[in-house]
């Protein structure tokens, strides 16, 4: 093929659209197509932008407003499990702090810029197969619709079906060992607003910090040896 216009992006999550935005950059314009029948508007638990995110996201011209939607973290504290603190870790000199925000803003942010560019997202589009042409590929969906292009790119999570097709043998995600919950408390903490603590026990720890409402909000990583990978 002398060169590469069209793509087919396999997920329609974060990753997916962030590729299509990064695919017209560079010329080349792709579709998204997601398995799921509605959008993941509201789900998702948070998660933590570093420097080198938020980089990586300025390529796609999406640093700004990710780092609108984070709360900044600007350093880490360990303690031990009786809040005797062990070390504090600044962040990187140079470099912004970190940003924590909901999993479920971080993807409107993405979503939105690819509907602002008229990048296609297509829902209720599970892919069952894919077939390689001498000047294309195409994807076959479980509805019985297909869709061809250039290449195909796939961006659909751990369970990736994009990976089984083109390597049926290769190795399925496995536990662990771990299990991880989270919440939010009602509860005043007297710590800093740009810091998350970790307090460290024999088996797991605790990590927390105050979100910009004053809620505090947790989370940790329990020894479990029974959970499904999801």
């Amino acid at each position: 093929m002398a060169k590469v216009t069209t793509a087919i992006v396999i997920g329609g999550g974060i990753a997916g659209p962030a590729t299509a935005l990064a695919l017209r950059k560079a010329g080349i314009e792709a579709r998204v197509y997601e398995a799921y029948a509605a959008s993941a508007d509201g789900l998702g638990g948070m998660l933590m932008v570093a420097p080198n995110g938020l980089n990586a996201l300025g390529v796609i011209g999406l640093d700004e407003a990710v780092a609108a939607v984070g709360q900044p973290i600007a350093r880490m504290v360990m303690a031990d499990s009786r809040g005797k603190q062990l070390m504090e870790l600044p962040g990187l000199p140079g470099l912004p702090p970190s940003r924590l925000m909901w999993r479920s803003d971080l993807y409107r942010v993405v979503r939105q810029a690819a509907l602002a560019q008229d990048i296609r997202l297509e829902h209720g589009k599970r892919l069952i197969a894919a077939h390689d042409q001498p000047d294309g590929i195409t994807a076959v969906f479980e509805d019985g619709t297909t869709a061809t292009a250039d290449i195909l790119i796939g961006a659909d999570g751990i369970h990736s079906t994009v990976r089984k097709l083109i390597d049926p043998g290769a190795p399925e995600p496995r536990p662990d060992g771990l299990l991880g919950v989270a919440g939010e408390s009602d509860m005043e903490l007297p710590v800093r607003s740009d810091a998350m603590y970790f307090a460290f026990g024999k088996r797991a720890f605790l990590g927390y910090w105050v979100q910009p409402n004053g809620r505090p909000a947790w989370f940790a990583n329990l020894p479990s040896q029974a959970f499904h990978v999801d």
